[in-house]
């Protein structure tokens, strides 16, 4: 039989378990790995096994995580041990990823999962290329568990060696007859989980016979009902087994493996022939999307503030790239420029609504340096030629305004009216801020509100489409402006065909092509009209720049999302502003906004934050209050043992213990107000009762604990100095005043050391000062200063005579002053009379004399 054995951190074994009362190690096909045990404690026990040991058997090895002594009713104790496989060390937060995307073999990416962690790769049954992405936080273990299902494989755990094998066990069926080799403990039939149509089916069963030799985790089974005639194709999926009998063994038979599958980013990959070149794709914090050529020589990058296209030189360790096309700003011209380093050939050219400066319409043509002033990048003309309604994804780049926009046809929309007309803008151009709503009767006659009218004439110069509030009609205003006067085309869409218009350019000129190629565009009337269908469109992304009135300057404003209905509800924006980078968001129910500003001060949320988190590491972090008590965790683990934490408070910190006094109580913030769980992982909190689909949150609840504060800093006011000096108080004393608490604390005198006396709180005081040490009240004496520094010994009548000592005093008054002060013999407390001093020089002399007890 193999025994468990207890290893030190080192992997040192100290000793093996014998003595125990229950066992139980289970494994499941790329889940469960545990091994959990119940030991009578003897003194052996109590010294080998704790918290921190690790447990071995069979070559493998596990980390206790559940420790725990129990006292039985005849006084005996026994031990209680969880502990789970060393690869679950892939759960702690040192090796998390916030997200992870690889590109290639599956032993070069589960190289890249265990990069930087104790696990190394044994064997692995895969070899085609495929990219796997998990844009999620979440642990390495998960990562590597959620792979394997990914590629449909299953892992085999041997020590710090983790194979990635096409089957577990043997694929050979091994014959399993109920009732002779085992007994059904229990059938269970989900048809929440389907496995080719039909309802999931799984067997608990144990052993007639001695198990361990005959199954192992993933064999085949053909389990047999003979009486019925009924054979069953399974796996072995759990085994559950005691190491000290091997007959209390269950087994888990199904037909189906546990699917991980829900959270898995699944990219279609084309095979890469072998030695061809391909491209290693990451997601990351400094380049964002990052796409690397396997032999370093060629790479591409995309993030919020540029897209570079570069070479390399093709070293693999420390590459050097060199920037071929790449976007560069001018902050002092407040320019963008587009860099490429290179010959740009195009066998067409084409602009919709945007002019290249000078007017550029070339069937063929090769261009060093591309300069315009507004850009496009949706294809809407080609989609019209081929018939194509489907959305348009582009990019509109305008000044110092890029949009990410989605474009959808209105097919629900059959049929066109045009109406055309002069609008009198009036005279009044003095507002000049850019939102307005503009509204069209049904004759076809614009109206502003809100903006103003200047507003109105920049919208249509932008060549702004707008939606009115009836959802039958679509319309688009074409700017050409003369004076107080805007010309305009208005579309309704009613019953027919498709919507479309004929295309224009930014002046609002019509275009037609060339030719019936359909390859040029020209301003000038031909035959041939450019049409595109007519879109509604949607801005989900913006980065652009925004007046800031405190700053009296434009801050650049990246706006993510859509908004919901004409407003900004679901929507969010990250912007530097007057006090520091802002992220917010706004509620998609109720609008209302959350906030995070985070500048040289620290973090600030809007609303404030509640932080109760079991575990995190902060590198920086300003707060006005803290406690680092585990008081929710240890709620939710049923754990009511004593808490020992610090509470920080303006300039106050204190040491405390708390321990459980028997009640229960809802946790509230400081303010006071009572706190929730977001939903069912109790992980996060609000101060909201019920969510946003009408459901009620689950309180937030802690024991209820007798607070005691051991030590603390603290400032108390000094009555002699009328003024607040700052404090150690040392102990919880006995309730009452100071009693039986030390203070140490500075005055411009000097330290000061004082005891409170633990029935009546008198102090006793030591102070060290320029001049000395002081002691209030007087130090009487030291029970060694007649023994040993005058040597005297005292006879029963209480006569006494010293031995030749260096008095050290200045004068024989000095030194009576010092002999009559009270003095400690023999831990009696003593008083001498009748001195008389014979000196034999300046710095010696013998004292005669009488001692009286006091």
């Amino acid at each position: 039989m193999d025994l468990i054995r207890i290893l030190d951190s080192d992997l040192h074994r100290l000793g093996v378990i014998s003595k125990v009362i229950d066992a139980a190690r289970t494994e499941v096909i790329n889940d469960e790995n545990t091994l959990d045990l119940t030991v009578i404690m003897d003194s052996k026990m109590n010294t080998l096994l704790n918290e921190d040991s690790i447990l071995e058997f069979k070559g493998q090895y596990f980390d206790v995580k559940v420790f725990k002594k129990l006292l039985n009713s005849d006084g005996s104790y026994t031990i209680v041990v969880e502990s789970e496989h060393v690869s679950y060390r892939l759960n702690e937060a040192q090796y998390n990823v916030e997200f992870f995307t690889e590109y290639g073999t599956p032993p070069y990416i589960i190289g890249q999962i265990l990069a930087g962690t104790p696990f190394s790769l044994g064997t692995c049954d895969f070899s085609n290329v495929v990219t796997y992405s998990a844009q999620e936080a979440m642990s390495r273990r998960q990562v590597l568990m959620e792979f394997a299902q990914y590629i449909d494989a299953e892992l085999l755990f041997d020590g710090w060696t983790i194979s990635c094998l096409q089957h577990l066990g043997s694929t050979e069926p091994k014959l399993v007859v109920k009732d002779r080799d085992v007994t059904v403990l229990s059938k269970v039939v989900n048809k929440r989980e389907l496995v080719g149509g039909l309802p999931k089916v799984s067997y608990a069963c144990t052993p007639v016979h001695t198990p361990l030799d005959n199954f192992e985790l993933g064999d085949n089974i053909q389990l047999r009902q003979v009486e019925l005639g009924i054979s069953e194709s399974l796996r072995c999926v759990k085994i559950i087994y005691n190491p000290y009998d091997d007959m209390a063994t269950t087994f888990e038979f199904s037909d189906h493996i546990g699917d991980l599958s829900n959270s898995i980013y699944d990219i279609q990959t084309d095979a890469v022939s072998k030695d061809a070149k391909y491209n290693g794709i990451r997601i990351g914090p400094e380049y964002g999307f990052e796409a690397v050529r396997n032999d370093k020589r060629a790479r591409a990058y995309f993030r919020s503030d540029a897209m570079v296209f570069q070479s390399g030189d093709g070293n693999l360790v420390s590459p050097t790239w060199k920037d071929r096309l790449y976007y560069e700003y001018d902050s002092e011209l407040d320019e963008t420029t587009l860099v490429f380093d290179g010959k740009f050939t195009v066998d067409v050219l084409e602009a919709l609504s945007a002019v290249i400066t000078p007017n550029l319409y070339a069937e063929k043509g090769y261009i060093s340096e591309l300069t315009v002033d507004q850009l496009e990048t949706s294809n809407k003309v080609q989609k019209y030629l081929n018939g194509d309604t489907s959305d348009v994804n582009f990019i509109r780049i305008v000044g110092q305004v890029v949009q990410f926009i989605t474009a959808k046809v209105g097919s629900a929309f059959k049929g066109t009216k045009s109406f055309s007309g002069q609008w009198d803008m009036q005279s009044d151009l003095e507002i000049d801020t850019y939102y307005t709503s503009i509204t069209i009767d049904d004759e076809g006659v614009p109206s502003y509100s809100n903006g103003g009218e200047s507003s109105a004439l920049a919208a249509f110069q932008a060549g702004r489409i707008y939606r009115p509030s009836n959802p039958t009609s679509y319309y688009k205003l074409t700017g050409v402006v003369s004076g107080r006067y805007v010309k305009y085309d208005y579309y309704i869409i009613s019953e027919g065909g498709d919507p479309y218009e004929q295309a224009t350019n930014r002046n609002g000129q019509l275009l037609y092509w060339k030719d019936e190629d359909h390859q040029i565009t020209v301003t000038e009337e031909t035959e041939f009209p450019c049409y595109i269908y007519t879109y509604a469109e949607t801005v989900k992304m913006e980065n652009s720049f925004t007046y800031d009135s405190t700053l009296e300057e434009y801050i650049p404003r990246i706006n993510i999302g859509a908004g919901g209905g004409g407003n900004t509800n679901g929507s969010g924006s990250i912007y530097k502003g007057d006090k520091g980078l802002y992220v917010d968001y706004y509620n998609s129910q109720d609008g209302d906004l959350r906030q995070m500003l985070m500048n040289d001060d620290g973090v600030k949320f809007t609303p404030s934050l509640n932080l109760y988190g079991a575990k995190g590491n902060i590198a920086e972090l300003t707060v006005d209050r803290y406690e680092g008590s585990n008081k929710v965790q240890k709620y939710l683990d049923s754990d009511t043992s004593d808490i020992n934490y610090v509470r920080i408070k303006d300039q106050y910190i204190s040491f405390i213990t708390a321990s459980y006094n028997s009640g229960e109580q809802q946790l509230a913030n400081r303010d006071e107000e009572p706190l929730y769980w977001t939903d069912d992982t109790r992980t996060d909190v609000t101060v909201k009762s019920v969510n946003c689909y009408g459901e009620d949150n689950e309180p937030v609840m802690i024991y209820t604990y007798d607070e005691l504060i051991k030590m603390e800093f603290q400032f108390i006011f000094d009555d002699e100095i009328e003024t607040f000096v700052p404090v150690l108080v040392l102990g919880s004393g006995t309730g009452v005043d100071s009693n039986a608490q030390a203070h140490i604390y500075k005055r411009e005198d000097g330290l000061h050391i004082v005891y409170y006396h633990s029935e009546n709180g008198t102090p006793r005081r030591m102070s060290l000062l320029d001049t000395g040490i002081e002691f209030d009240p007087p130090v009487v004496g030291n029970s060694d200063i007649m023994s040993t520094t005058l040597g005297v010994s005292i006879t029963s009548s209480g006569e006494f005579v010293t031995d030749e000592w260096s008095h050290g005093f200045d004068s024989a008054q000095d030194l009576i002053q010092f002999l009559v002060t009270p003095k400690f013999y023999d831990n009696a407390q003593i008083k001498l009379r009748d001195i008389r001093v014979e000196e034999t020089s300046a710095t010696t002399c013998r004292i005669r004399g009488y001692a009286e007890l006091i």
